[in-house]
């Protein structure tokens, strides 16, 4: 929500202020992090949280020089920005987000990837959850989870990038003790929640028993695609200029020709538009 203020996808709203606050940032020459939601299909609320702990304290000076920025949201930023948990709630969302969240998604929809090879690291996830976090669970120096490569977690880091997570971790030292409390009430619920949707692999059989056991599906289970993200981006193709088009032209489609009709039979105007679309999505 704070960032929804200052957001660039939202320029175009009249409440949306990201053009004074780039502007604001650029005075001071810090550079900005701030991203788009729709540009990242997964993990947007853990890096959100990383960026809004790196522009905290540009946000809160940005709000107090311009009391005339009182829209809703603003209003409502300003109080949220002033609670005495906050940070420690967004450090926690940040590093779970680097250490556990953005790893599995990509481990998940990694395309080379073998169901026996997703078994093995959700297991592995699932024990460690079940584990203390380490000193360094703050610092990202290394994997926090052994089944996290190195190469996969340097991928997460540079998404995040350097500067980001140098601001989470040096937050994270005012609030340690917190930080670590927070997580250790998580990981339970954490480990619970991963062990429930990923049943079928067979991940903690006594707790939750497998109800369309993986190895089951097929006769080769490691030759079988584990998602079908490649057909989702094949669907939902829309021809969106119909809906600027006052008028259809004549023209030859992709499927079918259509000419106007002649003589006193000629079809409605409605008719033929009809006789477009359909010959365009059907």
């Amino acid at each position: 929500m704070c960032l929804k203020l200052v957001a660039p996808e939202y320029a175009h709203k009249p409440w949306n202020r990201y053009k004074e606050f780039l502007h604001f940032l650029e005075q001071r020459q810090v550079s900005s992090v701030l991203f788009s939601y729709k540009d990242s299909r997964f993990g947007c609320l853990s890096r959100a949280a990383a960026v809004l702990i790196h522009h905290f304290g540009h946000l809160t000076e940005f709000l107090s020089q311009n009391p005339h920025i009182n829209n809703r949201l603003a209003c409502l930023v300003r109080e949220v920005m002033e609670l005495p948990y906050l940070k420690v709630v967004l450090v926690v969302f940040a590093c779970l987000g680097v250490h556990l969240v953005e790893p599995f998604y990509a481990r998940t929809i990694e395309k080379d990837a073998t169901h026996s090879q997703l078994r093995e690291f959700y297991k592995g996830l699932h024990t460690g959850l079940g584990q203390p976090i380490s000193d360094s669970y703050t610092a990202f120096i290394t994997p926090e989870y052994p089944v996290v490569s190195e190469k996969l977690f340097s991928s997460v880091k540079r998404t995040y990038t350097e500067e980001v997570l140098n601001s989470v971790s040096d937050v994270a030292a005012e609030h340690l003790d917190e930080v670590k409390k927070l997580i250790a009430l998580m990981q339970p619920h954490l480990k619970t929640v991963l062990a429930r949707q990923r049943r079928d692999y067979g991940i903690d059989e006594e707790t939750f028993p497998m109800d369309y056991p993986v190895r089951e599906q097929a006769g080769d289970i490691d030759g079988t695609p584990v998602h079908n993200i490649g057909m989702e981006r094949q669907c939902g193709k829309v021809d969106y200029r119909l809906k600027k088009l006052a008028d259809v032209s004549w023209g030859l489609t992709d499927h079918v020709a259509i000419r106007p009709p002649q003589g006193p039979q000629a079809e409605p105007q409605q008719e033929v538009k009809n006789q477009y679309m359909r010959s365009n999505f059907y």
